[in-house]
C-alpha cells in the first residue's frame, strides 16, 4: 500500500501535503500533513482529502473537513498520531 517514498521528491511530498491543507481549509496545519504524508501513502492521502472535500460540498460534514478527514483515515486503519522526538 505504501510507496516507496525515497522515489519521491520533498518538494513533491511538500507540495502533496500543501494541497491536502488547501482541500481541507486547514493550511496552519501544514507541518501535521508533512508528517502524515511521511508515515503514509501521500497518494491515497490526497485521493482521501479530496473525497471529503467532495463530501463538504454536498453539505454531508457537520464539523470541520479536517477533524472529518482524521476520523476517515482513523476508520480505514491509517497512523494519524505521533510522538514528538526530541
Amino acid at each position: 500500500m505504501r510507496n516507496n517514498l525515497k522515489e519521491k521528491d520533498p518538494i513533491e511530498l511538500h507540495s502533496i501535503a500543501n494541497e491536502i491543507a488547501e482541500l481541507l481549509d486547514d493550511v496552519k496545519s501544514i507541518r501535521y500533513y508533512e508528517i502524515l504524508i511521511n508515515e503514509n501513502d501521500p497518494d491515497e492521502l490526497l485521493e482521501t482529502a479530496r473525497y471529503v472535500a467532495g463530501v463538504d460540498k454536498e453539505g454531508g460534514i457537520r464539523t470541520n473537513k479536517a477533524i472529518y478527514f482524521q476520523g476517515v483515515l482513523r476508520r480505514t486503519g491509517y497512523k494519524t498520531k505521533f510522538r514528538k522526538t526530541y
